[in-house]
């Protein structure tokens, strides 16, 4: 059998996609409110993906452990120039890429405690895991418990993470700008003005983990809207369009000189960086910088709108929303009867129901979720 990735299946299957439609085994075709599991930026089946996954040239054998390629390098100079972050390493993966940032921390400052939030999601390997703030999930991992932390974005959380870097026993903070997982939570400015002043006092390092808040605010990092810039970013899901996988971490020159101390990185990954990955991830930044980012804020402000319209209490920033409905048991409910009902697929996050489309999604479909939510609560 095939072993459920987390829970139990759920009672239908999928079978296509269009754009912003699901295509279902029953014969059912509906809006997908959630543009996959928040990785299909730009809608399913888009020609431009398309081209490149079937051009042979894309399909040239990757070269990562040997030398750079054309592709890699190129990448590497439009994320420097868009993202201000000269130096990148390759994975495959959110979870991988995770994993890859807080090891390198660790060899940066070893030893030292890996500072995470409550209700935050940064993967699903063994590092990721601890990493994440939801107990069963932490029960998951092997990751040794003591090196984690875990915090509330609160006054409270500063006070702790200040108590241990006095005694230089921070390595690294990671947080989400958004919490995608624990219902689209944004983290407060006080609490990242007062962490970034703790990191200027005691030299700790902060990574931001942006694989699914990558482009959705408006901005290519959610993080530029912080006081101050992280060390390390996380990117994935969106990055290649979802047509492929394929994850960043993004570092300053700090990290990388230290790095050039200490040795060898080892956090190499067969597949990453390979010539067609490196493509889909060019082409996303294109038609983001083109159009995409003006489309953002459209959505964005369709589901302001709506959401004032229909008094539903919206959670997040630009088209990474949820709304609380109370109790899991009423998030699911509600995700089954959009679907039933109205031709409208949102996946339920705990008791939250979450809004995460593509930019192929209309604002009449916007309109017509939070219509239909206001209905069923």
């Amino acid at each position: 059998m095939v072993i459920p990735q987390y829970w139990e299946f759920p009672p239908y299957r999928i079978i296509g996609g269009k754009q912003c439609y699901l295509e279902f085994d029953d014969g059912r075709s509906l809006v997908d409110l959630n543009s996959g599991y928040w990785q299909y930026l730009f809608g399913y089946r888009h020609e431009d993906f398309l081209k490149i996954l079937c051009d042979p040239d894309s399909h040239r054998p990757p070269s990562t452990f040997i030398s750079l390629h054309e592709e890699a390098l190129t990448l590497n100079a439009i994320l420097a120039d868009r993202t201000g972050f000269p130096h990148v390493q390759f994975n495959t993966s959110g979870s991988g890429a995770v994993d890859t940032a807080v090891r390198m921390v660790d060899q940066l400052r070893p030893g030292r405690k890996i500072i995470s939030l409550r209700n935050a999601f940064h993967g699903s390997n063994a590092t990721a895991l601890m990493a994440s703030g939801f107990g069963f999930m932490r029960k998951a991992s092997f990751v040794k418990a003591d090196t984690f932390v875990m915090i509330e974005a609160s006054e409270e959380g500063i006070g702790a993470i200040g108590n241990l870097a006095r005694k230089d026993e921070v390595s690294c903070v990671i947080l989400e700008p958004i919490q995608g997982v624990g219902g689209c939570y944004v983290i407060p400015h006080e609490f990242l003005a007062d962490l970034f002043r703790l990191r200027r006092e005691h030299d700790f390092l902060i990574i931001a983990d942006e694989i699914s808040t990558f482009a959705r605010t408006g901005e290519i990092l959610a993080s530029k809207e912080w006081p101050s810039s992280p060390d390390i970013v996380c990117l994935g899901k969106g990055i290649s369009g979802g047509f492929f996988p394929i994850s960043l971490v993004l570092a300053t020159d700090e990290v990388l000189e230290h790095h050039q101390k200490v040795g060898n990185f080892f956090y190499g990954n067969t597949l990453a960086a390979t010539p067609l990955a490196c493509k889909l991830v060019m082409l996303t930044f294109k038609l983001l910088f083109e159009n995409g980012f003006t489309r953002i804020r459209t959505l964005s402000d369709s589901i302001e709108a709506s959401a004032r319209k229909h008094a539903l209490a919206l959670r997040g920033r630009g088209i990474m929303c949820a709304i609380d409905l109370g109790t899991r048991k009423d998030a699911e409910t509600a995700s089954k009867t959009l679907a039933d009902d109205f031709g409208l697929f949102s996946i339920p996050e705990g008791r939250y129901l979450s809004l995460m489309p593509s930019l192929e999604v209309t604002e009449r479909h916007i309109e017509d979720f939070f219509s239909a939510l206001s209905s069923v609560r």
